[in-house]
Order: C-alpha cells, then sequence, then structure tokens
C-alpha cells in the first residue's frame, strides 16, 4: 500500500434526483460541471495542506468521477508511493509502527465536510433547474385516450 484513494458517495443527491424526476437517471453535462469543480476545489484545499514540499505527492492529487445512474460517487487519490505514510510533524513511530494516523485520513474528511453543504446546495439547485427546464419543454401531457373514447373516434 502507500497510494491512497477515497470513495465519495452522494446518495443524498441519487435519493433527490429520483424524487425529483420519478426514477434514477443520468446527471446532465452542467450538474456533472458542479460536481467536477467542487471535487477541483476540495484537490485545491488538500494542496494546500499537503506538508511535503518535493512536489511529486503534492501533484498527485487527483480526483476521479465514478457516477453511474443512481450511483452518483467520486474518488480523491493520490497515487505517490508513499502518500499513506505521510503524517503531519511531530507524529512519532514505535518499532516502525505511525503513532498517529496518517495526514490523508485527517485532511480528505475535513475538506470534504467543509465543502459538503455548499456542493449539495448547488447540485440540488441545478437538479431543480434542469427538471423545471425538461418540464418546460414537454409540457403538462394530456392523459392516454381510454378505449371508449379510441373507439368513438374510430367507431
Amino acid at each position: 500500500m502507500g497510494e491512497v484513494s477515497v470513495e465519495i458517495k452522494l446518495q443524498s443527491i441519487d435519493r433527490f434526483i429520483k424524487r425529483k424526476h420519478g426514477s434514477h437517471r443520468r446527471m446532465t453535462t452542467r450538474e456533472n460541471n458542479i460536481l467536477n469543480q467542487y471535487a477541483w476545489e476540495m484537490v485545491q484545499r488538500i494542496q494546500q495542506d499537503w506538508p511535503i514540499l518535493t512536489g511529486y505527492s503534492i501533484v498527485r492529487w487527483s480526483w476521479r468521477d465514478a457516477s453511474s445512474v443512481g450511483d452518483t460517487r467520486f474518488f480523491l487519490e493520490n497515487k505517490a508511493w508513499y502518500a499513506d505514510w505521510v503524517h503531519r510533524k511531530g507524529v512519532r513511530r514505535s518499532n516502525w509502527r505511525w503513532l498517529g494516523r496518517a495526514l490523508w485520513q485527517e485532511l480528505v474528511p475535513e475538506v470534504f465536510n467543509e465543502l459538503k453543504p455548499a456542493l449539495l446546495r448547488d447540485l440540488k439547485k441545478e437538479i431543480e433547474r434542469t427538471e423545471r427546464t425538461r418540464e418546460d419543454l414537454v409540457g403538462p401531457q394530456p392523459p392516454p385516450p381510454t378505449l371508449e373514447e379510441i373507439a368513438r373516434q374510430y367507431g
């Protein structure tokens, strides 16, 4: 081990889409852009607080969208071979074991929880806008004709 990969699922967004749309659907480009913007912001904030100044492990922080219909999620990752062993200054080792948590275990949840309310708010706002736009384009649909109406029409 050594590399870091943290999966973040947005189940409340999946439920919100299902409630507004009536079923699960793929996120639109604009909705994906919002998710990508926040994921990028999370990576930027992690990089700001990452203590290794060699450049290698800092630039190895990235995000990956792994969403599918009904399963909105993304990964925050660091592919540096030693990323899992980066600790804050002052954390001690005993018999080659770290006595504290790896830095990413503190930093990733902290950054996510800081941006989560705005991410969810902006995504829900865009989902509502998307559903309103679809409703406006399609308009209210009349109910399908009954068999009696069809028989009268042709009969």
